[in-house]
């Protein structure tokens, strides 16, 4: 493989890794989606906000949803995670006004293992969908994967983060 562009995010904190590597391949351009890395030429940093990505998974949730209970799973309450939540709410009510958002935090504040916890995810969004939710949104890291396994199951609707969950999950994706 010879490429002339890689397009990465910081996922698992590898702001540091490629920015090493963009260093390290003066002759190849990177582009970092998520955070900063450092300076160079060949590497271009684009941050975008969660509460705009938000918005739109609540207003594809709410605008699919049969049931107009649709839910939210966060890995931790951290501020990018809370704004995630707070655009889901507000598009939500923005497609449909009867939408009923219910939220779930696997994590506490300031605890990064419910990022990771997959069985905590599954047993939120499990819990979730018998309370009533037909479609989900999970901002997690590698829990996700418990989650869409769980959502698959209980046969709900998904909106995608940064993957292809159909991969992750084998579940179908709104």
């Amino acid at each position: 493989l010879n490429p002339d562009i890689v397009i990465t995010t910081d996922e698992d904190g590898m702001t540091g890794a490629i920015t090493e590597a963009a260093r390290s391949n003066p002759d190849i351009q990177f582009i970092l989606v998520g955070d900063e890395g450092a300076p160079l030429p060949n590497l271009a940093s684009i941050i975008f906000e969660e509460d705009e990505a938000g918005y739109m998974a609540g207003y594809i949730a709410a605008t699919v949803s049969r049931a107009k209970k649709i839910a939210f799973v966060g890995g931790a309450p951290f501020d990018p995670v809370k704004r995630f939540e707070y655009g889901f709410v507000a598009g939500a009510k923005d497609a449909n006004a009867d939408a009923e958002p219910v939220v779930a935090y696997v994590g506490k504040e300031g605890d990064t293992n419910g990022f990771y916890d997959r069985d905590k995810t599954t047993e939120a969004v499990t819990r979730l969908a018998k309370k009533g939710a037909d479609t989900v949104f999970i901002v997690s890291a590698t829990g996700a994967i418990g989650g869409l396994g769980a959502a698959k199951k209980m046969d709900m609707g998904i909106v995608g983060l940064g993957n292809d969950e159909r991969r992750l999950s084998g579940a179908g994706v709104a």
